[in-house]
Order: structure tokens, then sequence, then C-alpha cells
């Protein structure tokens, strides 16, 4: 059984509803986007420092301890491992898991960064894919159709 605070993230995260929670309770005034690429840069991004602790990286870590603990462990040698890390783990999900499953239906997507692009058609079950591969490893992502014009 996880811990509670690592339930309450994985269902924020899971739902899309991370940053809203994290804007309410540090009580950021700013657009969602902005927030986002603070959160980022200073929780996730961020150099270790004992000494200095910044105002959300204390929040988060009273909010979530069991998660910043997490966080602290993978940049204790050196903050940028965090971000390879998650970004390996995303690429190997993705590039190692879903594109092949794809290419065995013979829907061929291109991806780039956090999104996979492939024609109309096959977007929902492009969506049925990744999903079937996220629960695997028990997560749930929040996926958005796009098309482009």
């Amino acid at each position: 059984m996880q811990p509670k605070d690592v339930n309450i993230y994985k269902k924020l995260t899971e739902s899309g509803k991370l940053y809203e929670y994290l804007m309410e309770k540090i009580k950021a005034n700013e657009e969602r986007d902005i927030f986002k690429k603070r959160f980022y840069r200073n929780i996730f991004y961020s150099r270790e420092n004992k000494n200095y602790v910044n105002g959300d990286r204390k929040i988060f870590r009273e909010l979530f301890p069991n998660v910043s603990e997490v966080v602290s462990y993978y940049k204790r040698e050196d903050y940028r491992q965090l971000a390879i890390k998650m970004q390996r783990v995303e690429a190997d999900l993705i590039i190692n898991s879903v594109v092949p499953k794809l290419a065995e239906k013979n829907i061929y997507v291109i991806t780039i960064h956090d999104s996979i692009m492939t024609l109309p058609e096959y977007a929902n079950e492009v969506k049925r894919i990744i999903e079937d591969e996220f629960r695997k490893y028990n997560l749930t992502p929040t996926l958005k159709i796009k098309n482009i014009n």
C-alpha cells in the first residue's frame, strides 16, 4: 500500500489537476502554463541544497513528503539526473512499448516530445494503446486528442 501523499499525488497527476491543486495551496496568482514552468524549475530541475529551500519546494515537501523524498533521492549527486531519468522512462515507454504495438497494427506515427501524431482515423486506437501500456504500470495518463487543421 502506498503512502497517502503518494496516492493523492498520483490521482492529481492522472486527472490533470496537479497544477491547479498546487496553485491553490501555494496561492499562485499566475497563468497555469507560467506556474507549470516555475513548478518544474523549482521542484524537478533545481539543485538540491538543504540550506536553501524555495517557497514552492517547501510547500511541495509539506504536501507530498514521500514524493519529495524520491525527487531528492534522484537529484542527490547531480540535480540533472532526475530530469534525465524522467525523460528516459517516458521515451522508453513510448518508443519501446507503444510504437511497436502501433506498428503491428500498421498505424504509423510521429513522436514529438510528449505528443504522438497520427492520422485522425487512428487517434482513438492510438489513445487506447497508450492507455493499455500505461495500465501495465498501474498508471492512467491524461490524454487529449487534438485535431490539427
